[in-house]
């Protein structure tokens, strides 16, 4: 949670809860960015070609990172420069590769996902949360070319239970004590269905002749961000650490 003051910062607050949003994961943060910096006149440059010499906006992206910078007509070396910094990622529960979990492990016959947390995950904020998911797929083409296309599916698929307190009875005065990989594989159905890659992908309308060969997959939470207290001066949201920061050095340099 981040605070800002009364109603003069209204607009800078909802437009920082629009950027969050946008961003469940780097890959869509980035694009987020660029869609920014493409509107405020930055050009998109090919790391594998030769970069301008000449003064402009420029930017360039691999996967989950990006670099943008302006630079003038004539580079004076004893001027120095200024440099903003910030990660596009952010403590989450990642797929693993292979996600889908074998009857022979899941409970009863609910169907999870394997995960993996990622960063300094609190586990106990991710349970009982409707919990959507993001990331890449990289998919083969027809011709044998490879693709990344960037998904979200914005549907509760994924939910995380917490045992109910007659199940936990020290709960309150022991404390939640939490497996990752026994207690945070969140469920997502039950009976006989399609892996949850193949169901990301079907969701996203990647084409049947596209063949998935590889995905970077991870949850998110679908609660909106929003400002909130008695003036809606604090901004609540998931990913504010460090998303804040990114949607600020994208800001200025726009």
């Amino acid at each position: 949670m981040s605070s800002m003051s009364n109603t003069s910062t209204a607009p800078t607050a909802t437009d920082l809860c629009a950027y969050i949003a946008a961003s469940p994961t780097p890959h869509h943060a980035v694009a987020t960015s660029m869609q920014r910096l493409t509107a405020a006149g930055f050009t998109t440059l090919d790391e594998r070609e030769r970069w301008p010499s000449g003064a402009g906006s420029f930017m360039v992206a691999r996967h989950g990172s990006l670099v943008a910078w302006r630079q003038p007509s004539a580079i004076d070396p004893t001027a120095g420069i200024r440099m903003v910094g910030a990660h596009t990622d952010s403590p989450n529960l990642r797929l693993k590769p292979h996600p889908d979990v074998p009857a022979t492990q899941q409970s009863g016959q609910w169907r999870q996902v394997a995960i993996e947390p990622y960063g300094g995950v609190l586990w106990n904020s991710w349970l009982d949360r409707d919990l959507g998911i993001a990331g890449v797929l990289v998919v083969r083409r027809p011709d044998g070319s490879t693709d990344d296309i960037l998904v979200r599916v914005d549907q509760p698929w994924l939910r995380i239970p917490q045992l109910a307190i007659h199940l936990d009875r020290d709960v309150n005065s022991a404390g939640l004590r939490l497996d990752p990989q026994r207690h945070l594989p969140p469920v997502w159905g039950t009976g006989a269905h399609t892996g949850i890659v193949a169901a990301v992908a079907a969701a996203a309308g990647v084409d049947a002749g596209h063949q998935v060969v590889s995905s970077h997959l991870m949850l998110h939470d679908l609660t909106a961000p929003t400002t909130t207290g008695h003036d809606n001066e604090f901004v609540a949201s998931a990913r504010i650490d460090n998303l804040l920061s990114c949607w600020a050095s994208v800001s200025a340099l726009a």
